[in-house]
């Protein structure tokens, strides 16, 4: 089998046209090679997020690349190889999408439609994913079985059945039915034969030894053409039934190696298509969950080169954090050094403010004197005024 699939893939190679891969603008991603940082100032760092990949799953994406390559291969080397033993390309089953329009109006006579079919097919089979070409391969398997019961049908007919009258087994029975029914009728028809044929050599010697008279050969001679002519009777009779005899027991073995021939490919389609079924339900969970590992290593590679870049922002905001710490501890132990108003201030406030109580002090008790003689005075002035007068 392996050396069949290799054969396959090696005739490939000089057909399968090489399609560049629709990279223009768009970067594997096959882990964060760097991160750019900008701090206070504009500077610009370069960070190294990744030492290095994971060797395993490096392996893995390799593995995986290769096995799509490799699925896709092995679908084209199918298509080739069955156009190599005679399937027809415009079979509507193969085709799908647009592939199918294209097919029906191929299957209206228009040649140039099964072609432009038979090229889309192509294309969409050197681009497939890994879950497309699992499908080809199951699709190409189910037809498989299917066709391989379809011929075993027709050979399980080719035995065919004695009660109905069809196939190897019928035509055995017949032929041996024809033997059997022969075989007596050719013993009593030889018998008669041989019996007819010694009465006429009797007959004949007598009648020409002489001893017959000329009264009685009339009748000697009607009897002696009586006898050849049922002597000639009883050979053809032997001899047809001799070639019924012979035939049969000639056709007897080889009817029985054809019916047997029948049987044995029999044997071996239903247990090819056995093999095929038991095969795609033991592992039709397999081929059902063929991308989860395709998904899976994506997932890993998104994880591998996330997992450094979120490792990467912790540190780069933890840092971030501790530093606006010590700078607002540097701060608060600088502000707490410096008193609110510096000794000097602080003197000479205390000296306008002592100043200012003692000129509140003198100018209130210059108040509370002119109050207490401000009606004399008064007095005094007003009496002063009236003498002048």
């Amino acid at each position: 089998m392996g050396k069949t699939t290799d054969t396959l893939l090696d005739g490939l190679k000089e057909r399968r046209g090489q399609l560049g891969k629709l990279q223009t603008g768009v970067t594997t991603i096959t882990g964060l090679d760097e991160l750019d940082v900008t701090k206070e100032g504009g500077a610009k760092t370069t960070a190294q997020v990744l030492k290095g990949a994971s060797s395993k799953l490096a392996e893995a994406k390799v593995f995986g690349d290769r096995m799509e390559q490799e699925l896709r291969d092995l679908c084209m080397g199918l298509e080739t190889k069955l156009e190599e033993i005679g399937y027809s390309v415009s079979d509507s089953y193969r085709f799908r999408g647009t592939e199918k329009v294209w097919a029906f109006f191929g299957g209206l006579g228009l040649k140039s439609c099964t072609d432009r079919a038979q090229r889309l097919r192509l294309h969409r089979l050197q681009t497939q994913d890994v879950q497309e070409s699992v499908k080809e391969v199951n699709d190409l398997v189910e037809k498989t079985i299917r066709e391989l019961g379809e011929i075993e049908k027709q050979y399980l007919a080719d035995i065919g059945d004695v009660k109905a009258g069809t196939g190897y087994n019928a035509t055995l029975r017949l032929v041996i039915e024809k033997l059997k029914e022969a075989q007596p009728k050719f013993r009593e028809v030889k018998e008669r034969r041989e019996k007819f044929e010694t009465e006429l050599k009797t007959l004949q010697m007598e009648l020409e030894s002489g001893t017959v008279s000329e009264s009685e050969r009339p009748a000697k001679e009607d009897e002696l053409e009586e006898l050849r002519k049922n002597h000639q009777k009883a050979y053809l009779l032997e001899t047809e039934l001799h070639e019924v005899i012979q035939n049969a027991q000639r056709a007897i073995p080889e009817i029985q190696k054809n019916r047997d021939a029948a049987q044995q490919a029999v044997q071996s389609l239903r247990q090819m298509r056995r093999g095929l079924l038991e095969k795609m339900e033991n592992f039709r969970i397999v081929l059902e969950t063929a991308m989860t590992a395709v998904r899976a290593r994506a997932k890993l590679e998104r994880y591998e080169n996330v997992d450094p870049a979120l490792n990467k922002t912790i540190t780069l905001l933890s840092e971030h954090n501790v530093k606006v710490a010590a700078a607002a501890m540097e701060i608060a132990i600088e502000r707490a050094k410096h008193a609110a108003i510096n000794p000097e201030d602080s003197a000479r406030l205390l000296n306008e403010l002592t100043e200012s109580i003692n000129t509140y002090a003198t100018e209130l008790a210059a108040l509370e004197e002119d109050a207490k003689q401000g009606a004399r005075k008064k007095r005094g002035t007003s009496q002063a005024n009236g003498d002048g007068n």
